[in-house]
């Protein structure tokens, strides 16, 4: 569908989280704010400055105004799913002076890094998703068909196919981790995903990296 021409596009990988800018005239400062989500006809409302929340955007949206500048307010989004993808309209005042802006909120799958490796070689999955997921557990899995199944996590976890040749390792303070797998085998060969979540298993809304990785005879 066409966009209306103001606008503004925020682009973000799933799983992350993303600040919407909504700037609104001086007469506005005392009305209330609001930022709703387009839905065919109408516009479900996600957040507004009475508190209410949409159920769906519990404890992942906030409205806040920053500083001393009061003709700006912010909805922070977090925990992004393909779900959350879509037109917004944020809105200060009602009626005819109402100050409207449209957004536009792109939620993309990371593209998989490609590697191709040896029969009986090794391979290293070098993840890095940020410091807010720094304190939970780590998983690394593979995909099968619709699931993702974890071959290792830091929880203990171990898949049998696996057992005597795969490692993790906690890199640092900033949710970076690797791992390791040795004795590479032709049926190693496949899409891998490395995520973190207080479960240790892949959740929808939670930071994730990918990879697709061939294995040369």
């Amino acid at each position: 569908p066409e966009l209306p021409s103001d606008t503004h596009v925020y682009t973000k990988d799933i799983g992350r989280n993303v600040t919407i800018e909504c700037p609104f005239k001086r007469e506005n400062v005392p009305s209330k704010k609001s930022l709703c989500k387009k839905t065919n006809q109408s516009c479900e409302l996600v957040i507004d400055s009475t508190e209410k929340v949409n159920p769906s955007y519990i404890g992942r949206a906030k409205l806040f105004m920053k500083g001393t500048d009061l003709t700006v307010f912010y909805v922070n989004i977090s925990h992004l799913t393909h779900n959350d993808a879509g037109l917004y309209i944020c809105q200060a005042g009602e009626g005819p002076s109402a100050d409207k802006k449209n957004v536009d909120l792109q939620v993309l799958a990371p593209e998989p890094e490609l590697l191709y490796k040896d029969l009986r070689s090794s391979v290293t999955f070098e993840c890095d998703l940020g410091r807010e997921v720094a304190n939970e557990a780590k998983y690394l899995c593979r995909m099968n068909k619709e699931t993702c199944d974890v071959i290792i996590n830091t929880l203990g976890k171990r898949d049998p196919d696996f057992e005597g040749r795969i490692l993790i390792t906690p890199k640092d303070d900033n949710g970076r981790f690797s791992v390791l797998i040795t004795g590479l085998r032709k049926e190693d060969a496949g899409h891998y995903q490395c995520g973190a979540h207080s479960s240790g298993l892949p959740q929808e809304g939670w930071p994730i990296q990918t990879w697709q990785l061939f294995v040369n005879e």
